[in-house]
């Protein structure tokens, strides 16, 4: 049998959405593990880094009684899912990274006029006659720059949201000798596919699948695609 898979969940990811796939590996006889990431299921009692969410899926699959499994990480939880392998590399026999983060891009200046308009927005909407405009004005400006996470996040998860996405995984990339393969949405404007091609030149043992018409939400739209790839990848060489 092969060993457990681990999914590891993206940013403000909703469970139902990952039922569909999950279905599909359990029915291909693989046993599937979605942990609930702190701060998206639960409290946290301070901002997190990567290092934070790593060292909770080792309790977590310490908890479960997993000594060993293949590890999938979508977005952030691709990001969680580099920094585990590369620092805890015994507990991972095959890695998964799907539309992952953790490339840091270089500051645009379409990013750098989105952080102007935000700081200066606030000073403005504080004038009298003006407060009332700005919630939905936030909403639009963030909406807008791709930035909707950070607008419905708690105070908490604001600034944890700020440090992560400060944090390049690259480096651990090249110090990752598992058997790995990228999927990508060819048409992903979250995580572009240049991102995923980075990946996979600094990984020594790594194979990137494009899905062209695909976007970010790749794991939602084409679960069955999505799953069957990691039966194949998955089923290869069974421990």
């Amino acid at each position: 049998m092969p060993l457990p898979i681990v999914i590891l969940h993206g940013w403000g990811s909703k469970r139902q959405r990952w039922e569909k796939m999950i279905s599909f590996l359990k029915h291909k006889g693989f046993q599937v593990y979605l942990p609930k990431l702190p701060g998206f299921f639960g409290p946290i009692g301070k901002p997190w880094n990567t290092a934070n969410y790593a060292d909770w899926v080792r309790e977590f699959l310490k908890a479960s009684g997993l000594t060993r499994v293949n590890l999938v990480g979508h977005s952030f939880g691709g990001q969680i899912a580099i920094y585990f392998t590369r620092h805890y590399p015994n507990q991972v026999k095959k890695l998964v990274l799907v539309s992952s983060a953790g490339v840091r891009p270089p500051v645009s200046l379409k990013r750098s006029l989105f952080w102007l308009l935000a700081k200066s927005g606030k000073l403005i909407f504080k004038l009298p006659g003006f407060k009332r405009f700005f919630s939905p004005a936030q909403k639009l400006i963030y909406r807008v720059a791709n930035e909707s996470d950070y607008v419905t996040a708690s105070p908490l998860m604001k600034q944890t949201l700020a440090q992560v996405t400060r944090e390049d995984q690259t480096r651990h990339l090249p110090h990752i000798y598992h058997g790995a393969l990228i999927l990508w949405g060819g048409k992903d404007k979250m995580t572009p596919l240049k991102d995923g091609e980075k990946m996979r030149q600094l990984m020594p043992h790594a194979t990137l699948k494009v899905f062209p018409e695909a976007t970010h939400d790749l794991p939602f739209a084409h679960p069955r695609k999505v799953a069957s790839r990691l039966a194949q990848f998955f089923g290869e060489n069974k421990p």
